[in-house]
C-alpha cells in the first residue's frame, strides 16, 4: 500500500489557523480553590486571523518607529513603559474574547476592557488558553 492510499489526515485536520478562528470556550478557575466559577470565556487562538492581524500591527508601529529614529541618528525616544506594557496586555485579551457567559455583565469591548483591567488572573487564563494549541488542534 503506498502513502497515497494509507492517507488519514488531511492539511485541512492541521490548519490551525482556522480552528484558532472558530474559538474555544473556557471555564475560569479560581486562583482559591481551584475550581471552575462558572464563569465561562470564548477565546480565539493565537494563530487566527484576528490576533496575527493584532500582533503584526503592534510589531509594524515599533519597528517603523525604530527604522524612523534611525534615519533620524538618535535612538529611538520611544520607550515602553510599564504602563504600556500593561495596556497591550489588556488589548490582546480583548481582540481574543470574542463573548463570555455566567457573568452578569453583557459581554461588550468597555466590559472586556474593565475585566481584564481589574482581573490579571483572568487575562492569564485568557492568554494561556488562546497559545494552548491542544485547544484548537483537530487531531
Amino acid at each position: 500500500m503506498s502513502n497515497a492510499e494509507q492517507k488519514t489526515i488531511s492539511i485541512a485536520d492541521l490548519d490551525l489557523s482556522a480552528a484558532s478562528n472558530d474559538g474555544h470556550e473556557f471555564e475560569v478557575i479560581s486562583p482559591k480553590t481551584g475550581k471552575g466559577l462558572g464563569v465561562f470565556i470564548t477565546v480565539l487562538g493565537d494563530q487566527s486571523e484576528k490576533v496575527v492581524a493584532f500582533t503584526r500591527k503592534r510589531q509594524n508601529e515599533k519597528r517603523r518607529e525604530a527604522a524612523i529614529a534611525i534615519r533620524r541618528g538618535r535612538p529611538s525616544d520611544d520607550i515602553d513603559t510599564v504602563e504600556d506594557d500593561e495596556s497591550f496586555v489588556v488589548e490582546a485579551c480583548i481582540v481574543r474574547v470574542t463573548g463570555w457567559r455566567g457573568l452578569a455583565e453583557e459581554f461588550s469591548e468597555a466590559n472586556a476592557r474593565l475585566l481584564f483591567t481589574t482581573n490579571r488572573e483572568i487575562r492569564r487564563q485568557v492568554l494561556e488558553e488562546s497559545a494552548n494549541l491542544a485547544n484548537f488542534t483537530k487531531v
